[in-house]
């Protein structure tokens, strides 16, 4: 069974306040609150359409969601322009924005400098 946090749309909220860690409070439809760790955004083409998705991991254990997993939500617009988080049913685009999120913790974990790339360890990006 899947658990109710992938089910439903959700809105997030940052609390920016978190030390080292970005943290999303993501309320659902009925109220629900759930907070989750931002462990990034990214963009890759699925079905001809650029899309963006947010990467999240749950602060606490959620029954139905290994505590080492991610949780991709596909980012769209409501009609007043407001983003959503919805939940990605489609399994190639699950796998789609699942890759491109790996891409982009291989490239922060990579040994050589980029000096454009704010991942890297080599200083130039620190005040």
């Amino acid at each position: 069974m899947a658990n109710e946090l992938e089910k439903k749309n959700v809105e997030a909220e940052f609390d920016d306040e978190a030390e080292d860690n970005i943290v999303v409070f993501l309320v659902d439809n009925e109220g629900i609150e759930t907070e989750c760790y931002h462990l990034g955004t990214v963009s890759t083409e699925y079905a001809g359409k650029e899309n963006w998705y947010a990467c999240l991991q749950p602060v606490e254990h959620i029954e139905g969601i290994d505590d080492d997993h991610v949780v991709i939500f596909r980012i769209d617009e409501d009609e007043e322009g407001n983003e959503l988080l919805n939940p990605i049913v489609d399994e190639a685009e699950v796998d789609a924005a699942f890759n491109a999120f790996m891409q982009a913790v291989e490239e922060c974990d990579n040994d050589d400098c980029h000096c454009d790339d704010e991942c890297c360890d080599c200083g130039c990006h620190k005040e």
